[in-house]
């Protein structure tokens, strides 16, 4: 039972990133259509505006955490780390 908060929590986030998933596959399928028909055309355009905006709107749910907002309100950076940071010698 103490896990089902996360789960609740992370719902929206998983609805959007199937729902990208799905827009991704038709986008696939309707490609090679789009360059022929103008209707699949304007139907391939409105999908890839419609699954950059669910990416935005995922990318700001994951931006509100608990950390992010630490790392913004003291102006900490996370820099990213390479393979090779590990195995620096000092």
């Amino acid at each position: 039972m103490k896990n089902q908060p996360t789960r609740i929590k992370n719902l929206p986030v998983r609805k959007i990133k199937n729902s990208i998933n799905d827009l991704t596959y038709q986008i696939c399928q309707l490609r090679d259509d789009a360059d022929f028909s103008e209707e699949a055309s304007i139907k391939y355009n409105r999908m890839l505006i419609e699954r950059a905006s669910l990416r935005k709107k995922c990318e700001n749910i994951q931006s509100k955490s608990v950390i992010s907002i630490l790392f913004k309100k003291f102006g900490l950076k996370r820099d990213p780390k390479s393979i090779c940071d590990y195995f620096e010698s000092n």
